[in-house]
Protein backbone atom coordinates (compact mmCIF):
# COMPACT_ATOMS: atom_id res chain seq x y z
CA UNK A 1 0.00 0.00 0.00
CA UNK A 2 0.94 3.78 -0.87
CA UNK A 3 0.11 6.53 1.04
CA UNK A 4 0.18 9.88 -0.33
CA UNK A 5 1.42 11.26 3.26
CA UNK A 6 1.92 9.42 6.90
CA UNK A 7 -0.20 11.93 8.49
CA UNK A 8 -2.25 15.44 8.78
CA UNK A 9 -1.67 18.60 9.92
CA UNK A 10 -4.09 21.07 10.05
CA UNK A 11 -2.98 24.82 11.13
CA UNK A 12 -4.84 27.95 11.16
CA UNK A 13 -7.80 29.75 12.50
CA UNK A 14 -10.95 28.84 14.24
CA UNK A 15 -13.71 29.68 11.60
CA UNK A 16 -11.38 28.91 8.59
CA UNK A 17 -12.06 25.98 6.27
CA UNK A 18 -9.02 23.75 6.44
CA UNK A 19 -9.32 20.55 4.22
CA UNK A 20 -6.74 18.07 2.76
CA UNK A 21 -6.19 14.40 0.96
CA UNK A 22 -4.81 11.80 1.45
CA UNK A 23 -4.61 9.17 -1.48
CA UNK A 24 -4.53 5.68 -0.70
CA UNK A 25 -3.06 3.16 -3.32
CA UNK A 26 -3.29 -0.58 -2.70
CA UNK A 27 -0.13 -2.66 -3.82
CA UNK A 28 -1.88 -6.03 -3.31
CA UNK A 29 -5.86 -5.31 -3.68
CA UNK A 30 -7.92 -5.13 -0.96
CA UNK A 31 -10.98 -3.11 -0.31
CA UNK A 32 -11.75 -0.63 2.39
CA UNK A 33 -14.97 -1.74 4.61
CA UNK A 34 -15.06 1.37 6.96
CA UNK A 35 -13.19 4.42 7.46
CA UNK A 36 -14.00 6.45 10.48
CA UNK A 37 -12.34 9.50 12.52
CA UNK A 38 -12.13 8.87 16.30
CA UNK A 39 -12.67 10.05 18.26
CA UNK A 40 -14.04 12.37 15.21
CA UNK A 41 -14.34 15.50 17.57
CA UNK A 42 -12.97 18.01 15.02
CA UNK A 43 -12.74 16.36 11.64
CA UNK A 44 -15.13 15.12 9.63
CA UNK A 45 -13.61 12.46 6.76
CA UNK A 46 -15.03 11.02 3.31
CA UNK A 47 -13.14 9.04 0.99
CA UNK A 48 -14.18 7.77 -2.64
CA UNK A 49 -12.65 5.32 -5.33
CA UNK A 50 -11.45 6.02 -8.15
CA UNK A 51 -9.53 4.45 -10.40
CA UNK A 52 -5.49 4.75 -11.77
CA UNK A 53 -4.05 2.72 -14.37
CA UNK A 54 -7.00 -0.05 -14.03
CA UNK A 55 -6.28 -0.42 -10.02
CA UNK A 56 -8.39 1.10 -7.26
CA UNK A 57 -7.55 4.67 -5.57
CA UNK A 58 -8.98 5.48 -2.08
CA UNK A 59 -9.15 9.25 -1.86
CA UNK A 60 -9.54 10.29 1.83
CA UNK A 61 -11.02 13.89 2.22
CA UNK A 62 -10.28 15.43 5.80
CA UNK A 63 -12.20 18.59 7.14
CA UNK A 64 -11.42 20.64 10.30
CA UNK A 65 -14.59 21.22 12.38
CA UNK A 66 -13.14 22.77 15.19
CA UNK A 67 -14.95 25.96 15.66
CA UNK A 68 -12.91 27.41 18.49
CA UNK A 69 -9.83 27.51 19.37
CA UNK A 70 -7.86 24.65 20.02
CA UNK A 71 -5.04 21.69 20.08
CA UNK A 72 -6.03 18.21 19.03
CA UNK A 73 -4.93 14.99 18.27
CA UNK A 74 -7.05 12.56 16.24
CA UNK A 75 -6.83 9.42 13.99
CA UNK A 76 -8.21 8.26 10.22
CA UNK A 77 -9.00 4.21 11.50
CA UNK A 78 -9.46 2.81 8.07
CA UNK A 79 -10.11 -0.88 8.00
CA UNK A 80 -9.79 -2.93 4.97
CA UNK A 81 -11.06 -6.68 3.71
CA UNK A 82 -7.36 -7.46 3.29
CA UNK A 83 -5.46 -10.68 5.09
CA UNK A 84 -2.23 -8.63 5.43
CA UNK A 85 -2.88 -5.57 6.87
CA UNK A 86 -6.78 -5.47 8.36
CA UNK A 87 -6.28 -1.70 9.63
CA UNK A 88 -3.99 0.61 9.80
CA UNK A 89 -4.29 4.41 11.17
CA UNK A 90 -3.17 7.83 10.17
CA UNK A 91 -2.90 10.03 13.16
CA UNK A 92 -4.28 13.88 12.25
CA UNK A 93 -2.82 16.65 14.68
CA UNK A 94 -4.87 20.26 14.74
CA UNK A 95 -3.22 23.38 15.89
CA UNK A 96 -6.37 25.95 15.82
CA UNK A 97 -5.71 29.60 16.73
Amino acid sequence: MRLSRKYIRFNGKAGEKLSEQLDILPVYPFKIVNASAQPGKNIRLKYSVESRNSQPLYRLSIENTAKIATSYLEKIVIRTDSNIRREFIIPVHGNIQ
